[in-house]
């Protein structure tokens, strides 16, 4: 091969690795969006949780003093 040509493929190489590393932030964003809403879900579903237990046990407590 001639320099001209390994130059060349070494510009394209280089390109190809730029383009690569585009790509690849891409999908890290998308991989950190979804894991985030998943995360967010998941905060939401405790709260609901913990309000649930909070009622649950109010009327425990109210149904316990009716009886004693």
């Amino acid at each position: 091969m001639k320099s001209e040509e390994l130059l060349q493929y070494k510009l394209k190489i280089k390109d190809l690795e730029i383009a690569l590393e585009k790509d690849y932030s891409v999908v890290n964003l998308y991989k950190y969006r979804q894991a985030n809403q998943r995360f967010n879900t998941l905060k939401s579903t405790v709260l609901t949780l913990k309000q649930l237990e909070l009622s649950i046990n109010k009327k425990n407590e109210k149904f316990l003093g009716t009886i004693f």
